[in-house]
């Protein structure tokens, strides 16, 4: 799928990859703060694309049935009940694609934004797929400490599981989370060379953030603003990041955001297992 293809007033199309607890809310509040950075949350447009098809679907290079609810959903939010009329259903793979791709360039140029930056926690197991059907995307993975973010996961969990974004994860031991980090590193590994990547550390993000901003709006091919750092603030409460209450501290200023280890108790009985996961 190549980017000439679609609009070039675009500098650059964008996929947050992000763990739990991560940073992810900060960072896009600090990116959608940037008057040239489009985000969007959650469109999950890759999740089940190529899920359970049919040996004829795979054989036309057809979605899986599974992924035309999500297609229309994805539609009709960007664009209305009238979406068929332009998009229609696009049954196979590269159209529906192209289609989502140049739904995502007109939003950002209704709203004169010159790059795109698309997050969905479910994008970190379809990485693969994305690089296989939108070769010239752009990944900006976010990588915090592992400690830190076992244990804020841990937190999150038993505070709020009556929520519906915690609730896959009760039940979870400690293991299974250090799995989904360590998942999560080799995948960086494997692809933080790659020129169309970039890394960002949260703890760097807090300390210093201005110079990691400005290396991620290179990156982006847009240009830094401190509006960045000041107004991120505004932008979380826009964008109703700060409603959940495990994004309350996201409203603080940026270096105190971080979440200290010491802040977060954990029972005796798990002391000794999260130690062992280190």
């Amino acid at each position: 799928m190549n980017s000439d293809r679609m609009n070039n007033a675009i500098s650059s199309r964008c996929y947050l990859i992000a763990t739990p607890r991560s940073g992810a809310a900060l960072l896009k509040s600090m990116l959608a703060a940037n008057p040239s950075c489009k985000v969007v949350d959650e469109s999950n447009f890759y999740v089940n694309l190529l899920c359970h098809r049919s040996r004829y679907r795979k054989l036309a290079r057809m979605a899986s049935f599974l992924h035309d609810a999500d297609y229309a959903k994805f539609m009709e939010t960007h664009i209305g009940s009238q979406w068929q009329d332009k998009y229609g259903k696009a049954p196979l793979i590269a159209q529906r694609i192209k289609n989502y791709l140049n739904v995502m360039d007109m939003r950002c140029n209704e709203e004169a934004k010159t790059c795109w930056v698309e997050h969905s926690a479910k994008h970190f197991s379809k990485i693969q797929t994305i690089q296989r059907y939108h070769p010239d995307a752009r990944y900006l993975y976010l990588v915090r400490d592992k400690a830190q973010c076992i244990l804020s996961i841990w937190k999150a969990v038993h505070s709020f599981y009556t929520y519906a974004e915690w609730q896959p994860y009760i039940g979870w031991p400690m293991e299974l989370f250090s799995k989904m980090l360590d998942d999560y590193s080799r995948t960086i590994e494997k692809t933080a060379n790659m020129s169309n990547s970039h890394v960002v550390s949260y703890e760097e993000l807090i300390d210093n953030p201005e110079p990691v901003l400005q290396k991620i709006s290179t990156f982006l091919g847009v240009e830094y603003s401190n509006s960045m750092i000041t107004d991120h603030v505004t932008a979380a409460k826009t964008r109703g990041y700060s409603q959940m209450p495990w994004n309350t501290r996201i409203l603080d200023p940026v270096r105190m955001v971080e979440h200290e280890v010491s802040d977060i108790l954990v029972p005796k009985i798990y002391q000794t297992q999260f130690q062992s996961l280190l």
